[in-house]
């Protein structure tokens, strides 16, 4: 079998790439035009830093405005001959003009819905400034082309959250959705491995951290990008990083603990979120860390005591995968009938909404350690089970039975774990 990933949004893509081959699988990638910088490859293996091996291809297109200059020809020519195809980003678009027999999703939420709700995207694009506006026709092409190829996939790998569930609906894609998410490398992201990579690391933020971390009796750590409040506007993936920080200056405030809350310069509402630590008086509580890799993230995880994901969206991300790992308690806004939508127990963790059930974790953490360290552990467990070789596994299984041509609605995730 060979699988052919299209598009590699916060390396994703790469990783279950990389799974795939470790399991015999004659599995490629293709990185877009465009692909941020923490969608390449040496962010997860730095190693790669080198070059890249030979199932990795980088190409010139994938953006929006490359849609009009790159022709079939030139599509086909690079995606080559494959069994399936797995997209994100704006890879369903670009393979919708190809008459390919076999295709799935793998999106990270906004890919799906811009496509839903386009208009979401003109009016972001607008917001931007006169540079930006000769972007609007080409999103408004290929958003079209975009919704053609997410209804062309045989399968779509997502758990909806709030946001993107109402998405899905839009698109009457209910019947494609498959709760599989994306798979972790649980080699990678595991604590006794890192405790014992840290001593040799020499960053200079890890080791300032680390410095800084005697002083404190909690450190809460919260990679997830600024976006929240008035600059973002209905944005579907506003991750509410305010209610974090009001209930952490909370904790600061009334002078019984002395915590630490470890956050990434990165997001639309970065100058919002240090203007807020400001008026609250909480600097000194504050250690701001570079927009860093996913392989330097995992140290950050490691001495952390509490990790803090979003408090919105309604769905864990990577950063609650990654810290689960980790063996980390994760604050994360669940929301629904997670079991009936995922197929899988609820994840070993904190679900948080509002400022005050943050604020009652953190105040908790300071008497209840062991309950904290269990969860972590728990959580653990839980991700050997449904990610990693397991998640892996399910993907292989999930392409046989596309290439059989068998009914997706008969495909069952995780149908062995089942009682």
């Amino acid at each position: 079998m060979k699988v052919c990933f299209v598009g590699n949004e916060h390396n994703s893509s790469y990783v279950l790439t990389k799974l795939l081959r470790r399991k015999g699988i004659d599995a490629h990638l293709i990185l877009l035009g465009g692909e941020p910088d923490e969608s390449l490859p040496e962010r997860e293996d730095s190693f790669l830093k080198n070059g890249y091996p030979e199932w990795i291809k980088k190409v010139d297109w994938g953006y929006p405005l490359s849609f009009f200059r790159v022709t079939n020809s030139k599509l086909k020519a690079d995606t080559g001959e494959a069994d399936i195809y797995v997209s994100c980003n704006f890879g369903p678009a670009f393979l919708s003009r190809l008459n390919l027999k076999r295709s799935v999703i793998l999106p990270y939420g906004s890919d799906i819905y811009a496509a839903a709700f386009p208009k979401h995207w003109y009016r972001q694009i607008i917001k931007r400034g006169l540079r930006s506006l000769p972007l609007l026709p080409a999103a408004m092409v290929i958003s079209g082309f975009q919704k053609r190829g997410i209804h062309k996939a045989d399968a779509i790998s997502i758990i909806p959250s709030a946001s993107y569930g109402a998405a899905i609906k839009k698109m009457n894609l209910q019947h494609k959705c498959l709760p599989m998410h994306k798979p972790l490398d649980l080699e990678k992201f595991n604590n006794s491995i890192i405790e014992k990579e840290l001593s040799g690391v020499r960053d200079k933020n890890l080791l300032a951290l680390l410095s800084r971390r005697k002083e404190y009796d909690m450190v809460v750590f919260s990679p997830t990008r600024h976006c929240w409040g008035e600059t973002i506007g209905d944005h579907a993936d506003d991750k509410r990083n305010d209610l974090l920080i009001e209930a952490f200056a909370r904790l600061v405030l009334e002078g019984k603990s002395n915590p630490l809350l470890v956050l990434i310069e990165t997001g639309e509402s970065l100058a919002a979120s240090k203007e807020l630590i400001r008026n609250l008086g909480i600097e000194k509580n504050i250690f701001w860390a570079p927009h860093i890799s996913r392989e330097m993230l995992r140290y950050y995880y490691c001495l952390a005591d509490i990790v803090g994901d979003q408090y919105k969206v309604g769905m864990y991300g990577l950063i609650a995968l990654e810290a689960f790992a980790c063996e980390k308690p994760v604050m994360v806004y669940i929301a629904g009938d997670y079991e009936k939508a995922a197929k899988r127990p609820f994840p070993p963790c904190l679900n948080v909404r509002t400022a005050e059930e943050i604020y009652s974790v953190l105040r908790d953490f300071s008497s209840n350690k062991n309950k904290y360290l269990n969860i972590g552990k728990e959580a653990r467990n839980w991700m050997e089970k449904y990610y990693g070789n397991g998640l892996t596994d399910e993907f292989i299984r999930l392409f046989e039975h596309i290439l059989e041509g068998k009914d997706i609605k008969r495909f069952i995730p995780f149908e062995k774990h089942r009682e």
